[in-house]
């Protein structure tokens, strides 16, 4: 989880803040900032239902931001554009062109201190003045600054930060009780489960999604059933949150449930009910995954061929991605053709042979792939023609290809 997505893998980032050190004395604690009000033109953003978890790792480690750095930040955001301000949300602890104190790659107006400042943010909280801070963020307008404080609170080890977002779980404020579920998902809070699990049915669908996701997050096997009852949420969102989270814990039980919301009115939840039959691997599945891939949303067919290809013991190509050879949409024949690598199945060679003729080279290369992943005669004889292709890839790798067939 990053703070921009749904997560989902473990974050854990622990730093040491020591009073006066360096610096000498620790800054007094900054006053709360006021609430910001801005007034931006309406922004349409279609966004995924489902937050994806990133480790924020990071090179070395460093001590968390302190309040005053903490006030401007959350300040900063709630006046910002709020795109600006969910990509920067996004990116807090993912360290890109991180250079450390050296300042290699930072532009020259950029000071030490301005390094140090940013780099702090990466790290984990430690603080203790921070904390009411970060509450008093979690009840902002702005979402993205709900996401930032609830996810620094997540990530900090200091045992009232998850205090908080337990208490803030309990708000009757809906958009409250949502951020505090993302950062009880973010550190991973197993005493939350129950409380968690009695989110499914919030009344408020936003708290509901959110709280399956944390229990995706927190993949505990008894989650399963009342996630599994989750699919069946008349809010979308929830179901998706439900299918994701159930994909996360990656247990048989949920593949019954899941196979039927493969036929869900949402394509969203069609989609990550496709991706999480294909993390779970049961082998089941494969008719139902099959069958979906003659859904009419291209996302659902390209999640359904890439779940294919990650079930256990299926060595028979299912017709439909046999098929999906000759779909309309490039980025489904590109993983159909890598599926059927995947099952190399011998029946699959001719309508493979046929695929070295598509018009897209990136299609061709994977078609190569595949065949050189097949045994026999005839997937060599293919592969030999696939040697005069026009593009210089698909022929090195058609070489290379027979070249491991000697």
């Amino acid at each position: 989880m990053n703070f921009s997505r749904p997560a989902a893998a473990g974050l854990t980032l622990a730093a040491v803040l020591v009073a006066g050190r360096a610096m000498g004395q620790t800054p007094a604690p900054a006053p709360m900032p006021a609430p910001v009000v801005v007034h931006v033109p309406p922004v349409h953003v279609q966004v995924p239902a489902v937050h994806v978890h990133v480790s924020r790792g990071g090179r070395g480690s460093g001590a968390g931001p302190d309040s005053t750095r903490v006030a401007r930040f959350l300040a900063a955001l709630a006046a910002a554009d709020p795109i600006v301000c969910e990509m920067a949300v996004g990116q807090i602890g993912n360290h890109w062109g991180w250079y450390g104190a050296s300042g290699i790659g930072d532009f020259r107006e950029v000071s030490q201190a301005q390094r140090a400042a940013r780099d702090s943010l990466g790290h984990a909280v430690t603080d203790k003045r921070v904390l009411p801070l970060l509450a008093w963020g979690l009840g902002q307008a702005s979402p993205c600054v709900r996401r930032a404080a609830a996810g620094m609170l997540g990530e900090s080890p200091l045992a009232g930060a998850v205090q908080a977002l337990r208490t803030a779980y309990a708000s009757p404020d809906g958009r409250i009780r949502e951020a505090a579920a993302f950062g009880l998902g973010t550190a991973s809070d197993t005493m939350s489960i129950d409380a968690l699990v009695r989110g499914l049915r919030d009344s408020d669908p936003g708290t509901a999604q959110m709280s399956a996701w944390a229990l995706g997050e927190l993949q505990n096997p008894r989650t399963v059933p009342p996630l599994i009852t989750a699919l069946g949420a008349s809010d979308g969102g929830v179901r998706a949150a439900a299918a994701w989270a159930l994909g996360q814990i990656e247990d048989k039980r949920a593949v019954g449930p899941l196979v039927a919301r493969l036929k869900d009115q949402s394509a969203a939840v069609r989609m990550l009910a496709a991706e999480a039959l294909g993390q779970i691997e049961d082998p089941a599945a494969a008719g139902p995954l099959g069958a979906a891939i003659g859904d009419p949303d291209p996302e659902v067919r390209l999640a359904s061929i890439e779940a294919l290809g990650q079930l256990d013991d299926v060595s028979k190509a299912p017709a439909p991605l046999i098929s999906a050879l000759q779909d309309p949409d490039p980025d489904v024949r590109k993983q159909a053709a890598e599926t059927l690598g995947h099952i190399a199945d011998p029946a699959s060679v001719a309508a493979l042979g046929a695929a070295l003729k598509d018009s897209d080279p990136e299609v061709r290369r994977a078609v190569v792939e595949a065949l050189g992943e097949i045994e026999g005669d005839a997937a060599t004889r293919q592969l030999v023609v696939a040697m005069k292709d026009s593009d210089a890839e698909v022929r090195q790798e058609a070489a290379e290809a027979l070249g491991r067939r000697d």
